[in-house]
């Protein structure tokens, strides 16, 4: 991946959201590939470190452990930066409202796909799920298969937004790490297009 032009203000942001996760843990942390994919997801939309820190105060006053990733926080930080693509942040964002439960959205998708190999991957999580099989082990599924059965066309374009995104914060990543997160991120990214959030969040 070549340096972009950003790297700077992309390392910057990135060690500001390591510093204020650290101090929130009380400890020095290494960010995995999901952190890495929401810091990435969030530098590349212009989500203001702001709406971070005040996701992250939130959590050291109304929890009594601190969450194991930052994905705990990405809905607070949807929610705030909602507002502020609306024009109407206010001091103290309203809650957000009601999201559909994850089983619907992929019971939708699994009704509205047309007969794609996505959508016979999602019939068969949905069928073991309805015989009693563990949700983390087919949520952990998903991400394993579902890269292989979209189009080429859709992965190929994904992994290089993915890859480009992610060249900012490349250099402060051991290549392992690297490798797993522009997985993750495809994978983050794939989901979303086809509406199909994790069955277990949080």
């Amino acid at each position: 991946m070549k340096p972009s032009p950003a790297s700077g203000e992309g390392r910057a942001y990135a060690r500001e959201i390591e510093r204020v996760w650290s101090d929130l843990q009380g400890r020095p942390v290494v960010l995995s590939p999901k952190d890495w994919t929401l810091i990435t997801e969030w530098h590349a939309r212009g989500v203001p470190l702001s709406l971070i820190h005040d996701a992250v105060a939130a959590v050291r006053e109304n929890s009594r452990e601190p969450p194991r990733g930052l994905a705990y926080l990405a809905p607070a930080v949807e929610e705030a930066f909602s507002l502020v693509l609306d024009g109407r942040r206010r001091a103290a964002p309203a809650a957000a409202p009601p999201r559909e439960p994850p089983i619907a959205s992929w019971r939708r998708f699994e009704r509205e796909a047309e007969d794609s190999p996505a959508a016979r991957l999602v019939r068969e999580l949905l069928a073991a799920l309805d015989a009693g099989e563990d949700p983390v082990a087919l949520d952990g599924r998903l991400d394993r298969e579902l890269p292989g059965v979209v189009g080429a066309a859709v992965r190929d374009e994904i992994t290089s937004v993915v890859e480009a995104e992610l060249a900012p914060f490349a250099e402060r990543m051991a290549p392992a790490v690297l490798d797993e997160t522009v997985r993750s991120a495809v994978v983050f990214r794939l989901r979303r297009r086809l509406g199909l959030p994790g069955l277990v969040q949080g």
